[in-house]
């Protein structure tokens, strides 16, 4: 495969993987909360990837970046919340 290939079917899974990132790691973190079970599994399943030669190494580790980013933005304002919540409530 051609470098040029490569790189565009690289964007191309790049921008799959956000999506399914985003669907599974995003949807409602409050409500439903926060899992780092997701998170692994996530991780192993773009590791898999990554050792079938289905992505690039670049393409693996902006993905767990991302990943990784958006577990800790959501861990972030869960704790915010909930310490908010606490001092509105005078707990």
């Amino acid at each position: 495969m051609l470098a040029g290939q490569r790189q565009t079917g690289d964007q191309g899974t790049l921008s799959m993987a956000r999506a399914a990132l985003a669907q599974g790691l995003v949807a409602a973190p409050v409500a439903v909360g926060l899992d780092i079970n997701k998170l692994r599994q996530t991780i192993a399943y773009l590791a898999r990837l990554y050792a079938e030669g289905e992505i690039s190494e670049h393409t693996f580790e902006v993905s767990v970046n991302y990943a990784c980013s958006l577990f800790i933005d959501q861990e972030v304002e869960r704790r915010i919340q909930t310490l908010i919540s606490e001092k509105l409530l005078g707990q």
